[in-house]
């Protein structure tokens, strides 16, 4: 089955390849996240989906005290050699995000770029859930996922509602759910307080190397503080 954990592993891993070239500097909505400073978000942060470890060395930068976490066993490693390389000592876990290895309220922030929609509506649902069950109370969520405005809705193999499998660009072969407005800010709810809410788009040059035969993409930015 092509959604089975070893496949999409597998197909991360030649991703993670494919995209090393390109995903190299932190994104700028998350470094202006972090640059809220240590007094505000706290010290303790968690990467959920490192990749290639870009956002993950950058809060280090900052001075934050980071634990990363990704599915694939090649961003881990990547991961782990590059802040190493700096001389960070980070503890980098292969784990999957919808259960996650850490205990209640381990952490002060956590953050997660363009990842938590890669998976199922039920996988998506429960990344939420643990995204917040893992922090403190009054700890704050940044989130940046695909929106069911983006245009490549419909494209691909499908295997659920509102959830294709990618047959063409760098994640070729990848599960990718397009989640709603109203249902993102349901599941953030059932656990948290909503601080910032909007939806991105981009066209062009952004997305030429990703996917260069769709029109735009769409995403939704948030960041919510647990209740």
């Amino acid at each position: 089955m092509i959604l089975e954990a070893n496949s999409q592993k597998s197909l991360w891993d030649r991703a993670l390849v494919n995209l090393s070239e390109r995903d190299c500097e932190p994104e700028p909505e998350l470094t202006e996240f972090l640059r809220l400073g240590s007094a505000q978000i706290g010290c303790r942060g968690l990467d959920i989906g490192c990749g290639l470890g870009r956002h993950t060395l950058a809060a280090l930068r900052m001075g934050y005290k980071i634990t990363a976490l990704d599915f694939s066993e090649t961003a881990v490693r990547r991961t782990r050699r590059r802040v190493s390389v700096e001389g960070f000592e980070v503890d980098v876990r292969c784990a999957s995000m919808d259960n996650l290895p850490f205990n209640e309220a381990e952490f002060d922030f956590a953050f997660s770029w363009c990842v938590l929609n890669h998976g199922t509506r039920e996988v998506f649902t429960q990344a939420i859930s643990e995204a917040l069950r893992i922090l403190r109370p009054s700890g704050l969520l940044f989130g940046y996922v695909m929106s069911d405005n983006d245009s490549r809705l419909g494209t691909g193999m499908r295997v659920g509602e509102r959830c294709f499998v990618f047959t063409e660009g760098p994640e070729r072969g990848i599960c990718h759910y397009f989640p709603k407005k109203a249902e993102i800010v349901h599941l953030l709810e059932l656990g948290s307080r909503i601080e910032r809410f909007e939806e991105v788009f981009f066209s062009g040059v952004e997305n030429l190397f990703y996917h260069p035969e769709i029109e735009h993409s769409s995403h939704f930015e948030f960041v919510a503080q647990k209740y």
